[in-house]
């Protein structure tokens, strides 16, 4: 086990949210996330801080962002650019991680988010976390189930259920506390609906549909979202290295009747050469690997990054598939949201999205990363049931690798490619048990 260590915080954020269409998603979802200062969504910062650590005390938290707040100006290093490679060899990775799954260690979660002293960012209330479970009548579990949470008449979340059949429901989200709910769950020919009463129910919230329901398709979605400013040079080089690696691992352990996909968004930040860059999903190995390679760090300026776009795109934009699938995201950056800009897409929403969609989104914290980039990449993952990773050797700087910060008190670590391979395989074990 590795003891963490902390990083002083930079100085200087953000600003104010604007809105998000949450196509195919609740409508109250987007009123929950776009809220006035001092509701669910977003919130005054220091309105909020005793109401925090009060909630954490109890076991619930909620962490606040502020009304306004000047964009940050500290300059990062940038790199030059690398040339495209082709032909790469099949390479073991440089780069070691640690993790860190929130919700197994739900409270402690909590705590953490109570603690943060960071520049506030955006809020998800999680001070309220149900589990919903899908099963079919023979008690196995159902993945890719299409969920509709009701509060009385109204819909207040829908989503699908992710590989091992799960899904979360966080009502303070979406401007609500306590309450009863009632939950319904389809899939194919086969549905189910039941009561739960937030004040009587504190374990799963299990749903049972009315009939079995078919072996689920081993189809794997896997998108890899990069920051591609200058900073991350030493990662993209790493990854443009490991991804065959990677890839032909994924597609051993899928076996030959199974379609696996792969899709990339590049993201950097306004008033660089380009904002975001994507590639729709594809089984096309070499295609994928020759959008990689045309991906070089450059830009960024300022320390936040461009993030909210990047994650707007892979949810609005891309084929995520609509039947069954996991559906994995892998966000890698070194930098933390820049939320000032006023037509931005607020990553709570996009979230949200993630949710909806039966996406779950792995975070990847990079050399260099300070408290409020880990503050928003744990947020992320948490929502929607994924780890927090980050790096502790390799990368970019002088000695091999900078620290990431973090906060967790100790980790097991591993090789990154090992770690995002058998994060796949987990998810795909978990089918139809």
């Amino acid at each position: 086990m590795v003891r963490a260590t902390r990083r002083p915080n930079f100085q200087a954020l953000m600003g104010l949210a604007a809105l998000y269409a949450l196509t195919g998603c609740a409508a109250g979802d987007l009123a929950a996330l776009t809220a006035a200062p001092g509701k669910a969504g977003l919130t005054t910062f220091g309105g909020a801080r005793s109401a925090i650590k009060e909630s954490a005390s109890q076991g619930a938290s909620n962490p606040a962002a502020p009304a306004d707040r000047p964009a940050a100006s500290a300059a990062k290093p940038t790199k030059p650019a690398r040339a495209a490679e082709t032909d790469r060899p099949i390479a073991a990775s440089p780069l070691h991680a640690g993790s860190v799954d929130d919700n197994a260690n739900f409270p402690a979660f909590l705590t953490y988010l109570a603690g943060y002293d960071g520049e506030p960012l955006r809020t998800l209330d999680v001070r309220e976390r149900y589990v919903l479970r899908v099963v079919d009548a023979s008690g196995k579990t159902v993945p890719s189930a299409d969920l509709v949470v009701k509060n009385g008449a109204e819909t207040v979340f829908q989503a699908k259920s992710f590989a091992d059949g799960r899904q979360l429901f966080h009502p303070r989200v979406h401007g609500l506390a306590g309450g009863c709910y009632t939950v319904s769950a389809t899939k194919g020919g086969a549905a189910g609906s039941a009561s739960f009463d937030c004040a009587q129910q504190q374990g799963d919230w299990v749903i049972t549909l009315d009939g079995q329901a078919p072996a689920p398709a081993r189809d794997l979605q896997v998108l890899f979202m990069l920051d591609a400013t200058g900073s991350m040079g030493g990662e993209i080089d790493s990854l443009r290295a490991t991804i065959d690696s990677i890839a032909a691992r994924i597609h051993e352990t899928q076996g030959q009747d199974a379609r696996v996909s792969f899709g990339l968004v590049a993201y950097r930040d306004r008033g660089d050469d380009w904002v975001v860059r994507k590639k729709d999903f594809t089984d096309d190995l070499t295609a994928f690997g020759r959008t990689l390679d045309m991906i070089d760090a450059d830009g960024g300026g300022d320390y936040p990054e461009d993030l909210e776009a990047g994650l707007a795109t892979a949810m609005k934009e891309l084929s995520w598939a609509d039947q069954d699938a996991v559906r994995l995201t892998f966000m890698v950056a070194d930098a933390p949201p820049q939320v000032s800009y006023e037509d931005s897409v607020p990553y709570t929403a996009s979230a949200l999205k993630a949710a909806c969609k039966g996406v779950k989104l792995f975070s990847v914290g990079c050399s260099g990363l300070e408290v409020e980039g880990e503050y928003a990449m744990r947020q992320l993952s948490q929502f929607t049931m994924a780890k927090f990773m980050f790096l502790t050797r390799g990368g970019d700087s002088a000695d091999g690798g900078g620290p990431v910060s973090h906060t967790v008190d100790s980790f097991d670590e591993a090789r990154l490619d090992d770690m995002v391979v058998s994060t796949v395989r987990n998810e795909l074990a978990a089918l139809g048990k």
